[in-house]
């Protein structure tokens, strides 16, 4: 996916919508990030499975994993300030913005490859209702 096509999905949202949305998505990069150091609780689970495979696709150095964690931090950091102020539009970065920094910040943390498949799983979710 392109950036443009995550401001499409993502503009085209209600603001339920995409309050749900930025949620399923944090979650999904939750086990992404839990699932980098080590054993998760979950590791045979096929949804851990599939949701960590485009991480899992090479090996990781140590310094790159920290690289991805700081990245997944980052955010959660822009996801949970943006809900936070879902209900001031005034305080708030326009939506396009949110996206262009979300993507941003996977470019500059190696998570470009991982970023659409956790944005499809979220969006996925998100479109069948799942809780």
């Amino acid at each position: 996916m392109q950036k443009a096509d995550y401001v499409a999905q993502f503009t085209a949202m209600s603001p339920e919508q995409q309050t749900r949305m930025l949620l399923l998505l944090s979650w999904e990069l939750t086990l992404v990030g839990r699932d980098m150091f080590g054993r998760s609780t979950y590791e045979n689970s096929a949804m851990l499975e599939s949701n960590v495979v485009a991480i899992r696709e090479r090996s990781y150095s140590d310094a790159e994993k920290i690289e991805i964690a700081r990245g997944l931090t980052d955010m959660h950091h822009q996801i949970s300030g943006h809900l936070l102020k879902m209900g001031n539009p005034e305080g708030r970065y326009p939506d396009d913005v949110l996206i262009s920094v979300l993507c941003n910040i996977s470019e500059a943390h190696g998570m470009n490859a991982g970023l659409p498949h956790w944005w499809q799983r979220a969006y996925s979710r998100l479109r069948s209702g799942w809780d």
